[in-house]
């Protein structure tokens, strides 16, 4: 909400159970109270590792510019702050918003056209920031969501939580969720991005300012996740937002292949690709960047590739528009 006030200025479940804690993971921590904790100044961001530079530019005239997908009812989710593509229907998306008690799946059609309004038993967030599509776990490849409650302005949180359900199917308006929740390996750290692979364990992309972490679980279960990179993230080519609200990354997804991921920033969306077919995705951060089209959006943080897995969707906070951007 503090970039909407600059901005004033300046302009159906997965099988319950965990796959086995990591052995070398830390004791596992309390849940997390279900509060916003009391403004307080950031915590300093870890500086990059290199400087920050410019990804290099997409093939000209490979993507089209971003075109109004449809619009859905911001009064579902005023505070949009993920979105993924469904993978049991193809004219399908789903959002999740990021206010504090969210206990919503919500999902739409392409036009924005409500389709869904699911209740995840056991889900009441402190700041759910990113949703991604994967797997229910590495035994079972049915569609599943992962609804990251990773959110940590104050960088106070001792835990954060990652709930798995399994994408719900039509006419479901409730999912069961199982929990995971983890600790960072250097302490709190605020982050809104979240990224799943093939063997269904979560990838979380810090949120500091000029760089991202890579931070990895080695299980969907209680423990520590791992640092496994880290990388600058790339000056966007229009840095309207990024001189008043800093350079960071606010959402993210990978390709259904693992292929790729999309990153988003307040300015721009940047395209991650492997070096080689079956990179690990833990990996990332030493992955070739790109910067693709973006939509002039008020406070983009969602952003998911479409079932073609090329075409890719965004949102933005208090809008309601979903941006398209198509690729041949």
């Amino acid at each position: 909400m503090v970039l909407a006030l600059v901005l004033a200025l300046v302009l159906a479940g997965c099988s319950p159970g965990v796959e086995g804690l990591d052995p070398h993971a830390t004791a596992r921590p309390a849940p997390v109270a279900a509060s916003t904790p009391a403004a307080a100044p950031s915590t300093p961001p870890t500086p990059p590792a290199t400087p920050s530079t410019p990804a290099t530019p997409a093939t000209p005239g490979e993507p089209g510019a971003p075109e109004l997908l449809g619009s859905f009812d911001v009064g579902l989710a005023p505070e949009v702050s993920g979105i993924a593509a469904s993978r049991r229907e193809p004219d399908l998306l789903w959002l999740v918003d990021d206010a504090t008690g969210t206990s919503q799946v919500i999902g739409v059609r392409h036009d924005g056209t409500t389709a869904a309004e699911v209740t995840v038993d056991g889900l009441d967030a402190v700041n759910l920031e990113d949703l991604a599509a994967g797997p229910c776990g590495a035994g079972d490849p049915s569609p599943g969501h992962y609804l990251a409650d990773i959110g940590d302005n104050v960088a106070g949180r001792e835990a954060i939580a990652i709930h798995r359900i399994g994408e719900p199917a039509p006419g479901d308006t409730t999912a069961v969720a199982t929990t995971a929740r983890y600790t960072y390996p250097s302490g709190p750290v605020d982050a809104e991005a979240l990224v799943v692979g093939a063997d269904g364990l979560p990838i979380v992309l810090t949120k500091e300012e000029g760089t991202t972490r890579v931070m990895a679980a080695t299980a969907f279960a209680d423990g520590a996740l791992v640092q496994t990179g880290q990388m600058p993230v790339p000056q966007p080519s229009s840095p309207l937002l990024t001189g008043f609200v800093g350079l960071s990354v606010t959402g993210a997804d990978a390709s259904h292949d693992g292929s790729r991921v999309l990153l988003r920033t307040y300015d721009s969306v940047v395209e991650l690709t492997a070096p080689s077919p079956g990179a690990p995705l833990s990996d990332l951060a030493a992955w070739t960047a790109a910067e693709l089209p973006a939509a002039p959006e008020g406070q983009g943080e969602a952003v998911a590739y479409l079932p073609d897995g090329r075409s890719y969707v965004t949102a933005s906070e208090g809008s309601g528009s979903l941006w398209a951007v198509s690729r041949s």
